[in-house]
């Protein structure tokens, strides 16, 4: 792909990624993307991975990582890794009266 990437393509690329390198414990994990329009200032680009084992949504918002990418200090495969390793993906700290199945967290 020549040129610079839109946000919906770089969303696209780094979604393809993440897919493609879901550790085994994450393969069954469902992977998609959205625009979500809870914060006060607009809609944000997320990356969602549905957990197999709770059906816990994990969100990634992909704006900042795009605007790092527009200023040629991302590109889309370490925007994938950042989120593949991030330690959130596969445990979320409970509370004694927090329990999260089937809910959803979103990390700005």
């Amino acid at each position: 792909m020549n040129g610079t990437m839109n946000k919906k393509e770089f969303t696209k690329k780094v979604l393809q990624y993440v897919k493609d390198a879901l550790p085994e414990e994450l393969a069954e994990a469902q992977v998609c993307t959205a625009s979500l329009d809870l914060w006060a200032d607009g809609a944000r680009m997320v990356l969602l991975v549905i957990r197999p084992w709770d059906s816990t949504t994990i969100g990634f918002c992909l704006d900042k990582w795009y605007q790092g990418y527009l200023d040629k200090k991302e590109t889309a495969e370490t925007t994938a890794a950042a989120v593949i390793n991030d330690r959130r993906l596969y445990c979320i700290p409970q509370g004694n009266s927090m329990n999260l199945e089937g809910g959803a967290v979103i990390y700005a």
